[in-house]
């Protein structure tokens, strides 16, 4: 297991990928950072205060060609892998893919099937 950074998302993303709120990736340096991708498709790093107060708002100068990945929940035994690549320019997403989108089906565990 390891260290991810998160990337939230406000431009337009594939399929209905917009609800699932964030994706994290390793492709940022690895050290739990928050960064969001806007409407206008640049890539800002971002951090919160010990009081809850979200601050920083620059264009990260981005070349590079990254990978966000996902897990989400479909049904309580059913998740969803979803993996994106993005091409970044200057800070600037100019492609996203969708990489993979595999159902992952979970067995109940005898606990959860006798409640």
């Amino acid at each position: 297991m390891g260290l991810f950074d998160e990337v939230r998302f406000e431009c337009k993303l594939p399929f209905d990928f917009q609800k699932l709120g964030f994706f994290q990736t390793k492709d940022l340096g690895c050290r739990m950072e928050n960064y969001q991708v806007g409407k206008d498709k640049k890539i800002r790093q971002y951090r919160y205060t010990k009081s809850g107060h979200r601050v920083g708002n620059k264009v990260c100068p981005i070349y590079a060609t990254m990978r966000f990945y996902t897990l989400r929940e479909l049904e309580a035994d059913k998740r969803e892998w979803i993996e994106l690549s993005t091409t970044i320019v200057n800070g600037s997403v100019k492609k996203i893919k969708l990489i993979k989108r595999e159902k992952i089906f979970q067995k109940l565990s005898k606990e959860k099937t006798e409640k």
